[in-house]
């Protein structure tokens, strides 16, 4: 159950949507040769024109701003979490997997609930914009960037609380920036990677680049690939919370 401050943060995905796309304010000309949903993508992602003309939708930082900005904001729940009530949890408490666990769930309830407000915002300014309406086509790609946004805040932060909790809230913040632009990275310069020339499905492997697969292999082959990123990302957190029993009063020296 998320607190009053967990919705207050979660309410600066409408100004946050409102200012990365503010051009959406005004009406479109009229003129626009692109569709509603091929717009409303590109408030995600930008287009890099390959050497045969076609287009592959890639992630620049600055596309990227909506999600770093609320995954530093979540990169420091589980930690201040930890840092005021760890001590009394680890000495007092049997349960530790679970009250780890319950932390988890509540950081990716937040992510969840600006996902699904971010991308709605940004549909809806999309839709003034436009003058189109919502068709059939809309739906699986409202699911899509909900699905998207999830995903990467909740990799970001996490590594950012992991790291946090590990070292400091400066190597947090620094491990989930770096991951970040890692991340962008192979995907902006995959041509340059020679092991990704050689077996350019590898890129895929990345998860920044989920969107180009909705578009090339469609819409049940994407869902195994989801799939295979959900393992990546919650095998990852059985794993941290199966840590749980292990943690010693030490990581939490900074209270003592």
């Amino acid at each position: 159950m998320l607190h009053l401050s967990d919705l207050k943060k979660v309410l600066l995905g409408l100004p946050m949507a409102i200012i990365m796309n503010a051009y959406c304010l005004n009406k479109a000309d009229g003129s626009l040769d692109i569709t509603l949903n091929q717009l409303y993508l590109t408030s995600f992602f930008d287009v890099q024109r390959q050497a045969d003309g076609s287009g592959r939708l890639v992630v620049t930082f600055m596309s990227m701003a909506g999600i770093l900005f609320f995954s530093i904001i979540c990169g420091m729940e589980i930690y201040k979490e930890c840092s005021t009530t760890g001590v009394y949890t680890l000495v007092r408490v049997e349960k530790r997997k679970t009250w780890f666990a319950k932390l988890i769930a509540r950081l990716l309830e937040m992510v969840l609930m600006y996902s699904l407000l971010y991308s709605i915002v940004t549909l809806v300014l999309h839709l003034h914009y436009t003058g189109e309406k919502i068709n059939i086509h809309t739906v699986p790609v409202l699911f899509f960037s909900v699905w998207y946004l999830f995903y990467m805040v909740s990799v970001i932060s996490l590594v950012i609380n992991f790291a946090s909790m590990w070292k400091n809230t400066m190597v947090g913040c620094f491990s989930g920036t770096l991951v970040l632009i890692l991340m962008i990275s192979c995907s902006l310069f995959f041509n340059d990677i020679p092991v990704i020339k050689e077996y350019p499905n590898l890129w895929y492997l990345n998860p920044i680049n989920m969107i180009n697969l909705y578009q090339n292999i469609g819409i049940q082959g994407y869902i195994g690939y989801m799939l295979y990123y959900s393992v990546l990302l919650f095998g990852a957190i059985f794993i941290v919370v199966g840590m749980t029993d292990k943690l010693d009063v030490g990581i939490f020296k900074e209270q003592v």
